[in-house]
């Protein structure tokens, strides 16, 4: 007992009264939060008094919002009254600001910010996040609560897309959650949190409500949890560098040796882990960017050693994602780089794969052409997997292709295996671009790459991946 009355205690001395600036010239409407204290009620409570609120909206943040769960969770353990909580978040807001405007951005945070505390059912209106609302219904079931958040979600799509008419079509990915009185409030938003992530996944415009045993819910919660290993290990340096090598179909000879860079997460306790399980949740969280710098610098810090120690060096190649290739400033980012280790561009190669989506095609071209013109290799990889092979093969400025290796692997007892490899070989060659064979694990598989023309071979039967030290003697 004692604890609950410090909730709202505390609930009651930060409730104070919200203005929420409306997109027209009306006057700000006050809006009182459910439990506020008679002062509060009576507008006598500065807005300074301890409410934290959102600058574009004016509503309340996340602390209001988990002080009043947690009110709701105490009520319910007196009167049985069942609760959901229900995070809507806006799809794709940035698009708004890109092809509108901020301003346009914040007025369609507005709308819905106007539509939901216009809601006579719902409580504890929030704004949780910069695209993200909270508030909590009575609803005696999750069906219930279901049907409430698809209620609510109809009426935004009503009120706000047409407020947006000129702009691009806004959805929502809304998570709605039954509010478990044995669970902490940060526990109840977690859920919310978890159920909008695997509608977002999903697709975004629709309703996940919250169970444990959803498979879209388990992963949305596996992601969180590697997002949060990603973020330690890059700020611990977690992450080493294997290498395996590219050979020339003619041997190694005397020339530069080349070698791709395989990134290598490390576990606390020293082990190391594929990136598999990794990437993407780093796609979906906006991390893939910082690995793929990190990943860039050591190579070059490791080729500035070699350079100090007067040493040969080999050509290192390092892969791009295509949210990092969309970066206008990564041409100026690389060149940096370069500069700051003394790695001549021959040194240096970049792998951009060919499944992963280019948001900024434009922006991708011309940074790939400015680091063709100053010399450094470009390959396409995994060509074959996704629906824009030829494409990229017409748009992007290449040196090479890199068949995908389960194409390679198949060819030996699938015909068609065999007739898609040679035509991707043939294609590539004819635009006089080297091509590579991945996966080449056996004698019989590089044979049968040789015969078809490939200049350059990856896999196991020529050299299986190894750290970096181990490979370059350091």
């Amino acid at each position: 007992m004692g604890g609950r009355d410090n909730s709202w205690s505390l609930y009651n001395n930060m409730t104070t009264v919200v203005s929420v600036a409306r997109s027209s010239a009306k006057a700000a409407t006050p809006i009182v939060l459910a439990g506020a204290s008679d002062a509060a009620a009576t507008g006598s409570v500065p807005a300074s008094s301890g409410v934290t609120t959102d600058a574009v909206t004016g509503l309340p943040r996340r602390p209001v919002f988990l002080l009043e769960c947690a009110r709701v969770q105490a009520e319910a353990r007196l009167d049985s009254q069942a609760w959901a909580g229900i995070l809507i978040g806006v799809d794709h807001l940035q698009a708004i600001n890109d092809s509108l405007g901020y301003e346009a951005g914040s007025a369609y945070l507005r709308c819905i910010a106007d539509a939901l505390i216009s809601l006579a059912d719902a409580r504890a209106v929030s704004s949780t996040a910069l695209d993200e609302f909270c508030l909590l219904v009575k609803a005696a079931d999750a069906e219930g609560a279901t049907r409430a958040a698809e209620s609510i979600y109809a009426m935004l799509l009503r009120t706000c897309v047409m407020s947006m008419a000129s702009g691009p079509p806004v959805t929502c990915s809304i998570g709605v959650a039954l509010i478990d009185p044995s669970v902490t409030p940060e526990a109840v938003l977690r859920r919310l949190v978890h159920a909008s992530a695997a509608a977002r996944t999903a697709g975004g415009n629709r309703v996940v409500t919250y169970s444990p045993q959803d498979k879209r819910i388990q992963r949305s919660s596996r992601s969180n949890v590697l997002v949060l290993e990603i973020q330690d290990m890059l700020a611990q340096g977690r992450i080493a560098l294997d290498l395996q090598e590219v050979r020339p179909v003619a041997g190694p000879g005397s020339g530069q040796r080349h070698f791709e860079v395989l990134a290598r997460f490390i576990d606390k306790d020293g082990a190391r882990m594929a990136p598999a399980n990794f990437i993407e949740a780093a796609e979906q969280h906006g991390l893939v960017q910082r690995i793929d710098q990190y990943v860039f610098e050591e190579a070059c810090r490791v080729l500035g050693l070699l350079q100090a120690r007067g040493a040969r060096l080999p050509r290192l190649s390092v892969n791009l994602s295509g949210a990092t290739l969309a970066d206008s400033d990564l041409f100026d980012r690389i060149q940096e780089v370069l500069t700051r280790y003394w790695v001549p561009v021959e040194a240096i190669g970049f792998e951009i794969t060919e499944g992963a989506a280019i948001p900024g095609i434009d922006e991708a071209r011309v940074t790939l052409a400015r680091l063709r013109e100053i010399g450094c290799h470009v390959s396409l990889d995994d060509f074959g997997v996704g629906a824009s092979s030829f494409g990229y093969l017409k748009d992007l400025p290449l040196s090479c292709v890199k068949v995908d290796g389960r194409f390679i692997r198949g060819m030996l007892s699938d015909k068609t295996d065999r007739l898609i490899v040679e035509g991707l070989q043939r294609a590539a060659a004819s635009l006089c671009l080297e091509t590579t064979a991945e996966w080449v694990e056996h004698a019989q598989a590089l044979r049968a790459v040789c015969e078809l023309g490939f200049t350059s071979v990856q896999g196991y039967h020529i050299h299986k991946p190894e750290p970096i030290e181990k490979v370059l003697g350091l």
